[in-house]
């Protein structure tokens, strides 16, 4: 259906919400009977599709990923146990909204004015914390309230976040949402310095069942930190700041600096907008008239340029987790060696040799999905067409994704949007986009290091073009010969 104006798409995204509303229950419950007969019948593509779309919908319904993954300890034995799947279901289809309360220690250092003593600005400040809608308890009125807690600091007030979540990771995310909002109104008025967590202990109970459990930062908001080839990113970094033009230095420390900002904010809009500003100013130039099109025309094709290479090293890394050895009859290939560049050479040889490769997939038989993942791997090593179709489609995914997250960037700017545990997904994606796009920028100035940061963005863009033009290029062309490189390493370096 096509549509002419924003009222009737909006009034069209209203009447699928109503219908998707209205399914959602008896979709859910379906999926995971869905999953449960691909699981019997061991056909693990499905298995891999209805899992991840189970995934989506929990984490729509309000689940965080930390709850998901203790909730699957469940099923461990139920190939034996029947019960333990039904038991799982259960506690997918019967999860409702629970009452979480979040104990947090007042650790905030109130600012006095003029005439006024230390003491009197603390009481102010716990004061208007109040009527913000946070409670504020002593030590002593949390062991009268819930006797069963052994984890209170004496002597210490408490910040009181009551909310409504599907698990205690959810709750946790959403009060202390609450809690730094409040803190940050403050903070922005000087009635307190700004506010930080990183150091604080906080409980978190479940008022129906009297579940307690202990946080620190780091098990909330711990980020996926691996970033390939890190130290070799590093060492150009450091070289780059050195002795790159002033533009490019000046735009990369403002990355870091908004980067920075982002790890250490802890509402999830401030993270998710910093970590945006670290992606788009570091791709803004004056060759694109708006912001998103300065995103859109650059880190899309600098994400596929390595993106067959990543593929590979994950594969070595799902085999590494497995305890898979790659000593063969005739090749002995060293997991751990320092040029992963020369590993995923070699990786990509032994899939595309005949005897090497059923000896790798007899070793990946202990584990069905690496079994499959092997032959998804063994696939793209061997058949070009493969390769090139799964680049594209990455580019594709990108681009995509990238426009739904300056969407949600837009909402968050404009419209202020409630911050909710769904934006934690987006965060990792964002995370993991810029991560990715730093390293390939910090590479591409290492090979040109008198470039300016728009001639760098003109060399990888220009990379992917020459690739695209040549798979696009007539047979008589023999495309698959002038990508023999791209075959043989994972990595698109034409220019």
């Amino acid at each position: 259906m096509k549509t002419d104006t924003d009222s009737q798409q909006k009034v069209l995204l209203y009447q699928l919400n109503y219908v998707l509303q209205k399914i959602q229950p008896q979709y859910f419950e379906h999926l995971i009977d869905c999953l449960k007969e691909s699981l019997e019948h061991n056909t693990i593509l499905e298995i891999q599709k209805e899992t991840n779309q189970l995934i989506s919908c929990c984490s729509s319904m309000g689940w965080s990923n930390e709850a998901l993954h203790d909730l699957i300890k469940i099923l461990h034995g139920s190939k034996t146990d029947v019960t333990k799947w039904d038991n799982f279901k259960n506690k997918l289809c019967s999860s409702t909204f629970e009452e979480y309360h979040i104990l947090l220690p007042f650790k905030v250092r109130a600012i006095a004015v003029p005439g006024q003593n230390n003491m009197s600005a603390k009481e102010r400040v716990l004061d208007e914390i109040s009527h913000m809608g946070i409670e504020i308890l002593a030590s002593a009125d949390i062991k009268n309230q819930y006797s069963y807690l052994n984890q209170i600091e004496p002597n210490q007030k408490y910040l009181l976040a009551k909310v409504y979540a599907r698990d205690v990771y959810a709750a946790s995310h959403s009060a202390i949402s609450k809690i730094a909002n409040a803190l940050n109104i403050l903070s922005f008025y000087r009635l307190t310095e700004p506010w930080n967590i990183r150091d604080i202990s906080w409980l978190a109970v479940n008022t129906s069942n009297e579940y307690v459990k202990l946080f620190k930062s780091k098990d909330l908001y711990s980020t996926y930190d691996y970033l390939e080839g890190a130290y070799k990113i590093f060492s150009a970094s450091k070289e780059l700041d050195r002795n790159a033009e002033q533009s490019l230095r000046t735009k990369l420390q403002a990355t870091y600096s908004y980067a920075n900002m982002g790890k250490v904010s802890y509402a999830q809009t401030e993270k998710f907008m910093n970590t945006w500003v670290a992606l788009e100013s570091l791709c803004r130039t004056d060759m694109y008239e708006n912001i998103i099109e300065n995103v859109l025309q650059t880190v899309p094709p600098a994400l596929c340029l390595r993106y067959i290479y990543r593929c590979f090293r994950n594969f070595v890394e799902d085999c590494r987790r497995c305890d898979i050895d790659f000593q063969f009859s005739n090749i002995s290939i060293d997991l751990r060696q320092t040029s992963k560049e020369k590993l995923v050479e070699e990786i990509i040889t032994v899939l595309n040799d005949r005897v090497v490769y059923q000896e790798l997939l007899d070793k990946c038989k202990i584990n069905k999905l690496l079994l499959q993942r092997c032959n998804e791997m063994h696939l793209i090593a061997t058949n070009a067409n493969e390769m090139f179709q799964k680049i594209d489609s990455h580019y594709t995914n990108v681009r995509r994704q990238l426009s739904r997250l300056y969407r949600l960037r837009n909402e968050i700017a404009h419209s202020a949007l409630n911050d909710g545990t769904s934006l934690i997904r987006y965060i990792e994606h964002l995370d993991d986009y810029l991560s990715d796009f730093v390293a390939e920028v910090v590479m591409c100035w290492s090979k040109n290091p008198q470039s300016s940061i728009e001639n760098i963005f003109e060399i990888i863009k220009d990379n992917y073009q020459a690739y695209t033009d040549i798979k696009n290029s007539k047979k008589e062309a023999n495309p698959i010969a002038l990508l023999d490189s791209l075959r043989k390493t994972g990595i698109i370096a034409l220019v």
